[in-house]
């Protein structure tokens, strides 16, 4: 099982323990993890840090209301990384 910490709130999925936030880095505690899947963890945390960044904030908030589900979408990274967008959305998009 894996955790995603932002701002003091968590999201819960298969896998490892990550440490995500508008400031924090991500930590990939199983070195067996794939590359693509550490991929796909930085681009959220990316997308995560670009909520607290003015020239990026507008930018980050389409891609996680996005209904997309094409490769490097929201939708498509959280199914990915096994983790449930609606509850990302509701702690990210406050």
């Amino acid at each position: 099982m894996h955790t995603i910490h932002t701002s003091g709130k968590e999201f819960t999925g298969k896998g490892v323990d990550h440490e995500i936030g508008r400031n924090d880095t991500i930590g990939l505690d199983n070195g067996d993890l794939s590359p693509e899947y550490q991929l796909w963890c930085s681009v959220l945390k990316q997308a995560i840090n670009d909520l607290g960044d003015k020239a990026e904030h507008s930018r980050a908030i389409v891609w996680f209301k996005s209904s997309r589900n094409d490769v490097g979408a929201f939708l498509w990274i959280c199914m990915i990384l096994n983790l449930e967008p609606s509850n990302i959305r509701k702690l990210i998009l406050v």
